[in-house]
């Protein structure tokens, strides 16, 4: 019976470094959407950011909405595709709509206005497709290397 080496714990310094790239993982991931807020924040008839915001609460905000996103996101998206069977373009714009409709909603509380917060939604979302195949390459690269 072949069994698995197991893992030895992390310690204190382990846990750290976790910890670490963890928060350094949502940071980058939430750069798209950091790129979108700023792009509105420079548009002054559209709103900006709601008055009082900090860009400390904006980081925390984003990071949040970059998990919730990504918690919710998935399913959200497969219900929405349901509806539309057979037709596989229809699915794929309903889920796309979707995922912005979410984003939009979550980016509310930070920015000044709805269209503030579609615009801001708009360019991050279009900024996590345009990466999209590059991640998907790097993932693939990376099994590779990993089962060769």
């Amino acid at each position: 019976m072949d069994q698995e080496p197991s893992l030895p714990p992390l310690g204190s310094g382990g846990k750290l470094v976790l910890i670490a790239f963890l928060g350094a993982s949502v940071f980058v991931v939430t750069a798209p959407l950091v790129i979108g807020v700023a792009s509105v924040a420079l548009i002054p008839d559209l709103g900006g950011l709601r008055a009082g915001v900090s860009p400390v609460l904006v980081a925390g905000w984003l990071m949040v909405t970059v998990v919730l996103t990504i918690w919710f996101g998935g399913p959200l998206e497969r219900v929405s595709r349901r509806p539309f069977g057979s037709y596989r373009w229809a699915g794929a714009l309903a889920a796309e709509a979707t995922s912005l409709a979410f984003l939009w909603l979550l980016l509310l509380p930070i920015l000044a206005s709805g269209w503030s917060a579609l615009l801001a939604a708009s360019i991050g979302a279009l900024l996590f497709k345009c990466a999209e195949p590059l991640l998907d390459r790097w993932a693939r690269e990376e099994r590779a290397d990993g089962e060769g």
